[in-house]
C-alpha cells in the first residue's frame, strides 16, 4: 500500500512540473441510486485540486457540478513559472439501478475555463481560455462500504481565446479526447476514500500540449438530502 502510494504521489508532482494548455479534470461517476442521492467529493488531481457534486432531485435524474482548480510554481531550465488551470463544469443524466448493487449512468455536460503560464525570469505569459462539451457512461458495482467502476468520457474542446505576451490569437480551435478512468471507492458508508486512474486521448493532434494520464486520490462524503 505504501509503494502505491508512493508510485501515486510521484506520478502526480511529475505531471504537475508541466504546462499545458489543456488539463483534463477527474471524471466524476457519483453511482447514484435513488431520489436525494447526494454525494460531494474533494480530490487531489494530477498537482491540483478537483471539487465533485452530485445529487438526483428526481428518481433516475442526476445533476452534477464539478470544478478543478491548479495552480502551481516549478523551476525548469533556470526558468520559474506559475501555471495551472481553473475551470467549471455542469452536467445532467440518467441513471438507473440494473439491481441492487449494479448502476448505469449516462451524462451531459459543458463547461468554462482557462490554463495559464506565468514566467517571473523572463517575464512572459500565456492565457488560453476554452469551453468544453462532453458525453459520459459510467458504470459501477455499489456496496455499502466499496464500490468500483468505469467511466467513459468523450470530449470536445474548444479553445476561443490565446494571449501570449500580449498578442491575443481569437482564432478558434477544436479538439476531441477520449477519456475512460477506472475507480473505487472504500471506507465508511457516508465517507469514504476515492482512486481514480484514467487517461486523455486526443483524436486529432490539434492540441498536443495536455498530460495524458488522469489520476487522482481524494475523500468523498454521500448521504441523503430531501429523499424518500
Amino acid at each position: 500500500m505504501k509503494k502505491s502510494l508512493l508510485l501515486f504521489f510521484t506520478v502526480t508532482l511529475f505531471l504537475s512540473c508541466s504546462t499545458f494548455v489543456y488539463y483534463p479534470n477527474g471524471l466524476n461517476a457519483p453511482l447514484l441510486k435513488e431520489k436525494g442521492d447526494t454525494q460531494i467529493a474533494l480530490a487531489f488531481t494530477n498537482g491540483g485540486l478537483d471539487i465533485r457534486s452530485a445529487y438526483s432531485p428526481l428518481d433516475h435524474l442526476g445533476v452534477q457540478f464539478n470544478s478543478n482548480l491548479t495552480n502551481l510554481d516549478d523551476t525548469e531550465v533556470n526558468t520559474d513559472r506559475r501555471s495551472g488551470n481553473y475551470y467549471f463544469e455542469g452536467a445532467a443524466g440518467y441513471y438507473n439501478a440494473l439491481n441492487t448493487h449494479t448502476i448505469f449512468e449516462a451524462y451531459l455536460g459543458s463547461g468554462f475555463g482557462r490554463t495559464f503560464t506565468h514566467s517571473a525570469t523572463e517575464g512572459t505569459y500565456r492565457n488560453t481560455d476554452y469551453y468544453k462539451l462532453y458525453a459520459q457512461l459510467d458504470m459501477g458495482l455499489k456496496w455499502k462500504y466499496i464500490s468500483v467502476g468505469l467511466a467513459m468520457r468523450e470530449v470536445l474542446v474548444g479553445i476561443y481565446k490565446n494571449d501570449e505576451n500580449n498578442n491575443p490569437q481569437n482564432e478558434e480551435i477544436f479538439e476531441m479526447f477520449y477519456e475512460p478512468a477506472i475507480f473505487i471507492s472504500g471506507g465508511e458508508e457516508k465517507l469514504k476514500a476515492n482512486l481514480q486512474i484514467g487517461f486523455s486521448k486526443s483524436h486529432f493532434s490539434t492540441i498536443l500540449s495536455y498530460p495524458f494520464f488522469i489520476m487522482s486520490l481524494g475523500l468523498e462524503s454521500r448521504f441523503s438530502l430531501g429523499g424518500k
